[in-house]
């Protein structure tokens, strides 16, 4: 899978992993995928650094794959750290996104 920059490719993945899950549920093969590509995520982006937004933005591409697999919990845990964090260093535009994950989540539990 290409960056994280690449929003066709994330978006692919969230929707193959969206049509296992209402296939499958949350199997052990699903949740072993998932981890995978989150680990795959987290090497690249600290074998290259990132900045704070680009931390941001993994973390709301994370709780969208937790969301569309409904562990909304988990999901939840992120986006509020993530709120936090996008607060703490003013950027308006991440809270603003982190908000809008959080109202499209909390409408679906």
């Amino acid at each position: 899978m290409e960056g994280l920059n690449n929003v066709e490719s994330f978006e692919s993945f969230k929707n193959k992993i969206a049509e296992i899950f209402k296939r499958e549920g949350l199997s052990e093969n699903l949740k072993s995928e998932i981890e995978r590509w989150i680990d795959s995520v987290y090497e690249r982006y600290h074998k290259y650094g990132s900045s704070a937004e680009e931390r941001i933005s993994i973390q709301l591409q994370i709780a969208q794959i937790y969301g569309v697999t409904e562990q909304y919990d988990n999901s939840w845990d992120i986006l509020s750290d993530v709120w936090v964090y996008a607060d703490g260093i003013k950027n308006a535009k991440l809270v603003k996104e982190v908000d809008d994950l959080m109202d499209s989540i909390h409408g679906k539990k």
